[in-house]
């Protein structure tokens, strides 16, 4: 799924990302410092703050029941955007957005580090899913990665297809099965079911995301999958694709089905929670409950339907209100917990298979309100067993919260600052969500060796373990290291830990052992402990590595068009997936569609770091054919361990067509609204590809996917004027150009002479009416051009650096009207295009004669009134030319506007459309 920001142009330049329609539900809002992102989220009462409410006294439950394992925040200026928890409780995977994106794995009964971490460049953010064995994440531009929990190294990639992009993944029970969901904006939408046990795609199917996808889950026997769109839910059935029934989901939440697919739940905008159940032919409404509350902001149902949970917002006369947790019986609908303690959206919650037990994350305090952000309960109770108090424990916003399936384990991760507030930065929460049991030690991290070895490196093993029993414990861990291409144990080692109490660690530091050799290895810590009631969290794996291996990424250009006369400055991006520091020759070879090359250069990356990537810039190319080449980038490394990733492929079309952008919009921008900004124009220039004379034959320029109700007044084609375009010297115009509906080229033919070599410039113009957009996509890929300009009268022509704005045009060599009135003599009377056009103040018309006759050339406005007469005389076979000095028969000076040239030859009369603008 592609998220489009829509971006306002003012004097200080904030983005708009819009995860709604156009009623502004849940939006984003970015703004930049230091070079990094910040962000805040928007509701409709964002900007006030409400009265009604007080601070609350820090009052706590005296028989909390529940413990902060660890929080990590170490953010990097990321956000913990999505978080989930296996199904067993012993890992938990995170998405970090917004800057430094990664995924990250932790050990829930672990320390605050993680185990490993997987960097990644996306627009959106990062949605995740967990497996007892598997991790899975995917995102704005990037493939469905899956993960062993034991290694960053993606064991599967699931490619959408060009224009795609992931908007969520969710496991079966037994995790052999995983769903996939895609979309292409509002215009198509795939779901995949992919077997993780066969490695193969049982189906896709296609679906229309209304106006967003938003997410997907899987029923626990892998029998149903519901995909949640804003407008609509799709449920299908597995293994055999049938669509079960489309449910309505007025709601950007995702809908949740219970283990066998007999029971779903879902909320909406209306603030009401609805359970249906299948009847064997329909899902039928099971019950129906209104929270009292304007939204219903999260939902989910235990897998064996007996519970249903959900987050709200409220406002209260246009103000935040605050939120709350409620908890229903699934059978009758019996409301079992109404929690309200909350200053402001419930954003996440999440239920045990059972049901008793469930977590809720929140935004937290906001103005003058006061309330929670994590809170645990059990189902016998609506006091919470467990909470964070947002004036006490967490000053920022919980955004996605999970549970295990037995309820022991939970996850919440966030934003350090209030969701509201512009910030970056975030925290994830690893949660004890119930009584601690008597009996239970884990592997809290693995401290040493990295994963990176060298064969013959000395490596001292350690490891730190932690009591998470309520009692003293003595046990007995173990280091053990296994070469994974054969299984034989190379190393293996027992220390004992001497009562350890409660929630303390232990580090444990075993004896050294030499790598042997390059390959795979698998370094093993676990602990042992006799009447132990949690194994889950006895283990902790690692892979050590051995190996040099370099892997091409991504291509970044040359991009699917090229222009011909411009030069290409190809970009690609290579990782070092081995275990040294490497320095790699890179080779681009360009070739013509029969495999001849045409250029090559090498490209040298020095001291690439394990697990880093890098973006390398080759010497420019200029084609001067049009046609269908290839790039192929190939990078050398000595002894490579998997030499047959090193390569990779962009085909590419060289065109007449002169562009900046891969024609896909990253963010759909215009300048800031009438009447705060006036006379708004946005411009791009163009350096012709061809030698004058030549003629402007097209424009293209592309409308955004966000919804519009304005429009343009006027596109031109502009000479320059000390570097910025001369709206006063027109090459080309067209007044109230017709648009296309949003996420469209809008083309526009010219025939248009040019007679100097020199920059263009094309110009669209807003009216100064108050409409929204329309909004032109801007592309963001590659080396930004800095050839797009903003204006308005307040601020002047501005350079805008972060993105191209998407105008294509084409110019073809020669004057087409030239050659008409030059090339022998007419076979019929003609009249052609005048040149210039748009004029000011004179223009030229040439006419043509196949016999000698009388000539008549008016010109009349678009009222036909008759403005003046150039000629009115006998004329000899030929052609001939005549001048218009934009004035009328009187004199005076004819104003800005549309005009017919009409020639008028015996019985023969031909008109042309002219501009005149001053």
């Amino acid at each position: 799924m592609r998220i489009w920001l829509i971006v306002l142009l003012v004097i200080i330049l904030c983005f708009a990302a819009s995860a709604s329609d156009d009623n502004g539900f849940i939006r984003y809002d970015f703004a930049s410092r230091n070079g990094r992102q910040l962000m805040r989220a928007t509701t409709p009462g964002q900007l006030q703050t409400p009265t009604n409410f007080e601070r609350r006294l820090p009052i706590r439950n005296p028989d909390i029941l529940g413990q902060v394992v660890w929080v990590d925040r170490g953010h990097e200026f990321a956000i913990a955007e999505n978080t989930t928890t296996s199904p067993d409780g012993s890992m938990i995977f995170a998405g970090w957005w917004l800057n430094n994106m990664r995924y990250s794995a932790y050990a829930s009964a672990g320390l605050e580090y993680p185990l490993w971490r997987y960097n990644v460049e996306t627009p959106w953010t990062m949605p995740v899913g967990a497996s007892d064995s598997k991790f899975a994440g995917t995102g704005a531009g990037l493939p469905l990665f899956l993960w062993n929990h034991e290694s960053p190294l993606p064991d599967y990639q699931y490619a959408f297809d060009a224009g795609y992009n992931g908007g969520g993944a969710s496991f079966s029970g037994n995790g052999n099965l995983l769903a996939i969901v895609s979309a292409m904006g509002a215009n198509d939408g795939v779901l995949a079911i992919y077997s993780i046990a066969t490695e193969d795609t049982i189906f896709t199917r296609h679906f229309v995301p209304t106006q967003g996808l938003y997410g997907v889950d899987l029923s626990l026997d892998g029998s149903v999958a519901v995909v949640s769109c804003y407008g609509q839910l799709y449920v299908y059935e597995i293994p055999s694709g049938n669509v079960r029934e489309a449910l309505p989901n007025y709601s950007q939440g995702i809908a949740k089905v219970s283990s066998n697919g007999s029971r779903i739940a879902n909320g909406d905008y209306t603030g009401v929670v609805y359970l249906y159940q299948w009847s064997g032919t329909t899902y039928d409404t099971h019950w129906i409950r209104a929270t009292g509350h304007d939204w219903v902001t999260a939902v989910d149902l235990s897998d064996d339907g007996s519970t249903v949970v959900c987050g709200t917002l409220d406002f209260v006369g246009g103000q935040i209100g605050g939120g709350k947790f409620q908890m229903w019986d699934g059978d009758s609908g019996t409301e079992l917990i109404d929690y309200d303690e909350y200053g402001d959206m419930v954003a996440s919650v999440a239920l045990s298979t059972t049901g008793r037990y469930a977590i809720a994350g929140s935004w937290g305090q906001y103005g003058a309100t006061f309330g929670d952000v994590v809170t645990c309960f059990i189902r016998t109770s609506s006091v919470p067993i467990f909470l964070l108090a947002d004036d006490l424990d967490e000053p920022g916003s919980v955004f996605s919260v999970a549970i295990s399936d037995s309820g022991h384990y939970a996850s919440a991760g966030g934003k350090a600052v209030h969701a509201r507030q512009f910030g970056n930065g975030g925290m994830l929460y690893s949660i004890k969500v119930r009584d601690p049991l008597t009996n239970d030690v884990a592997v809290a991290s693995i401290d040493e060796p990295g994963e990176f070895l060298a064969p013959g490196e000395v490596a001292i093993p350690s490891a730190t373990y932690i009591n998470v029993g309520s009692q003293e414990a003595t046990f007995a861990t173990a280091c053990t290291v296994i070469n994974m291409q054969n299984d034989q144990v190379i190393y293996s080692n027992v220390v004992n830990v001497l009562n350890l109490p409660s929630f303390q660690i232990y580090p444990v530091f075993y004896p050294a052992f030499t790598m042997p050799g390059s390959g795979r290895y698998r370094i093993k810590f676990s602990a042992s402990m006799a009447g132990d009631q949690d194994l889950s969290n006895n283990e902790m794996t690692l892979m050590l590595r051995s190996w040099h291996d370099i892997q091409a990424m991504s291509v970044q250009s040359p991009f699917d068009e090229a222009t011909v006369e411009w030069p290409v400055t190809a970009k690609a991006t290579f990782k070092n997936m081995g275990s040294f520091y490497e320095t790699v020759d890179v080779t681009l070879s360009i070739q013509d569609s029969t495999g001849a090359e045409l250029f090559s250069t090498i490209s040298t990356v020095y001291d690439l770091e394990p697990y880093a990537e890098e973006e390398l810039e080759f010497e420019g190319w200029t084609p001067n054919i049009n046609g269908l080449y290839r790039a192929i980038f190939t990078a050398t490394v000595d002894s490579d361990y998997t030499p047959t990733n090193n390569t990779i492929t962009r085909e590419f079309h060289v065109v007449q067509e002169m562009l900046y952008d891969d024609g896909r919009p990253d963010v759909s921008i215009w300048v800031d609204a009438y009447p705060s900004s006036s006379n708004r124009k946005f411009a791009e220039k163009f350096n012709p590809n061809v030698i004058a004379p030549f003629t402007i034959t097209n424009v293209r320029i592309y409308i955004a996917p966000a919804a519009y109700d304005g429009t343009l007044d006027y596109l031109l084609v502009t000479a320059e004027l000390d570097g910025l375009p001369d709206t006063a010297n027109y090459h080309a115009a067209i007044e109230n150009p017709e648009l296309p509906a949003p996420d469209n080229w809008a083309s526009f033919d010219f025939s248009a002479p040019v007679m100097a070599t020199e920059p263009l410039w094309v110009v669209v113009h807003w009216p100064d009416i108050t409409a929204s957009g329309p909004y032109i996509g801007a592309d963001g890929s590659g080396t930004m051009d800095r050839f797009s300009y903003w204006h308005n009268d307040a601020s002047g022509w501005n350079l805008y650096p972060f993105y191209d704005w998407m105008f294509r045009m084409t110019l073809s060599s020669g004057v087409g009207v030239e050659s008409e009135y030059y090339s022998g003599l007419p076979e019929k009377v003609t009249l052609g295009q005048n040149f210039p056009n748009p004029f000011n103040p004179t223009t030229t018309m040439r006419f043509g004669l196949p016999n000698t006759g009388w000539v008549k050339l008016e010109i009349f406005d678009v009222l036909g009134r008759k403005v003046g007469t150039l000629l009115d005389r006998q004329f000899d076979v030929g052609y001939h030319t005549a001048i218009w000095n934009g004035r009328t028969d009187d004199g005076r000076e004819a104003g800005s506007g549309v005009y017919y040239a009409r020639l008028t030859v015996n019985s023969t009369r031909i008109s042309k459309k002219m501009l005149l603008v001053r």
